[in-house]
């Protein structure tokens, strides 16, 4: 009868989060149809490549996301030009990055780029002046006490990818330091587009689940990372055949997040409503490392260089039906 109780309010949860993400990103997609290049406010309609647009819509829908999760654990984050600047912050991110991922070391040597992004931009040939262009968009949109929040924060995310541009961490430690500091950083820079500022400990707890969905990343890229030299904590594990350490830390880091969401003072229907939605990301991961796992079990090894053997498609059914069953059946 515990059990009935428990599966119940489960699936019950489960509905609710489900509802409020198809809701979401049907609301999304429409936006991202009709005005997101409108909000952009480029010059030309043809500004980006074909493969900018997929990275933006990459972007954008990651921050949807992230949005709908925000505004789970405080209904008042939502804001009537939220398309608006989340359009614009995710051309930020996926253009800083694409900067970031192209500068070369001689590049930097000599140059004080400590909470510098500006200057950063220019000494990378932005020809375009893109990166500048987004940031005044969103600028105009804040208050100076939000828009010094919003700097304070982007200089972290800053700052955490530079010193690893410049000094990649090489140690376990080091590597979890630096996902960490990442995703928290990036999750806590997406709250900062909200009129209002986070609580210190809803802080706390975006942070925690920034590092958790920053770890989901490493893992399901790890064949990318490795193929590109990215280190990161995943490939450091999953190089030295040590999976089970791999699954150890991620399924440590899901209990650091749902505690912290539980400690986050928000009601009880907040709290549950917003692990559901995390349980999806948290899902997909397991159904990752289970094929791994299955890996190892054939093989005897990982066949890190195989991307065919590696790539986890969620276009596939086996796939699908793994992490449905995930969904369904465990508990976040």
């Amino acid at each position: 009868m515990t059990n009935v109780i428990r599966f119940g309010r489960h699936w019950y949860w489960m509905l609710v989060a489900t509802f409020r993400l198809l809701l979401g990103f049907a609301f999304a997609a429409r936006y991202f149809k009709e005005r997101t290049y409108r909000d952009l406010q480029l010059s030309e309609p043809t500004f980006f490549s074909s493969k900018e647009k997929r990275r933006l819509k990459h972007y954008f829908y990651g921050g949807t996301f992230l949005q709908l999760l925000f505004e789970t654990l405080q209904p008042k984050c939502r804001s009537n030009d939220q398309g608006y600047r989340l359009s614009n912050l995710a051309a930020l991110a996926y253009y800083f990055d694409d900067l970031l991922e192209v500068s070369q070391e001689q590049e930097l040597q000599g140059f004080n780029w400590k909470d510098q992004p500006k200057a950063f931009g220019q000494r990378m040939d932005d020809h375009r002046q893109l990166a500048l262009h987004f940031l005044e968009n969103l600028h105009r949109q804040m208050s100076l006490d939000r828009q010094a929040a919003f700097d304070q924060v982007m200089h972290r995310v800053f700052n955490t990818e530079m010193a690893a541009k410049q000094h990649p961490p090489s140690d376990l430690d080091a590597l979890i330091h630096h996902a960490a500091e990442k995703g928290g950083y990036s999750v806590l820079l997406f709250r900062q587009l909200s009129p209002i500022a986070p609580s210190a400990l809803e802080e706390s707890a975006l942070f925690a689940f920034g590092h958790l969905i920053q770890a989901c990343d490493d893992i399901f890229d790890a064949w990318f990372d490795i193929q590109e030299g990215v280190p990161t904590f995943a490939t450091y594990l999953l190089q030295r055949g040590q999976l089970s350490t791999l699954s150890d830390l991620f399924e440590r880091q899901v209990e650091v997040t749902h505690t912290a969401f539980s400690s986050s003072g928000m009601s009880a229907a907040q709290v549950e409503t917003a692990l559901r939605i995390v349980h999806y990301i948290t899902a997909i991961t397991r159904v990752c490392l289970q094929h791994y796992q299955k890996m190892v079990d054939k093989h005897g090894k990982l066949l890190l260089d195989n991307r065919a053997a590696m790539v986890v498609d969620m276009e596939r059914w086996n796939h699908r039906f793994a992490t449905a069953f995930e969904l369904a059946l465990r508990f976040p």
